[in-house]
């Protein structure tokens, strides 16, 4: 899946303008127990988005580094040990540091992809 962001740049002439910057999403198997999902680097493995389609769900994992999640669109809900259930909607932001423990289970809500900011995961 390919998305495109604008960018601006700077002409020779020293104005600002638009261009088109294609964003390539890579589907990633067997990262999380039961889910497979897409991602995109966004100029570092340290921040990208991510999209979880319809139906999405896993099982108990980690976050192996501390990340900041923001919802963009779609619904997700994270459920944690004591079996509480939080649904992340756009504009939720999210700090993961789930490193040991129990982790926490994802699954995705409705028939809406879910796209996410990340940054820190690859750190």
């Amino acid at each position: 899946m390919t998305r495109t962001a604008r960018k601006v740049v700077v002409g020779d002439d020293g104005k600002s303008r638009f261009e088109e910057l294609p964003i390539e999403f890579h589907h990633l198997d067997d990262v999380v127990p039961g889910g497979a999902f897409d991602a995109a680097p966004l100029g570092s493995n340290e921040v990208a988005l991510v999209r979880f389609r319809p139906g999405f769900v896993a099982d108990w994992h980690h976050t192996p580094a501390p990340t900041w999640m923001m919802v963009m669109t779609g619904r997700m809900e994270l459920g944690l040990s004591d079996d509480v259930w939080a649904e992340l909607v756009p504009g939720d932001v999210v700090y993961m540091t789930d490193a040991s423990g129990d982790g926490h289970r994802s699954r995705v809500l409705g028939d809406e992809d879910v796209l996410m900011a990340t940054a820190g995961f690859g750190g």
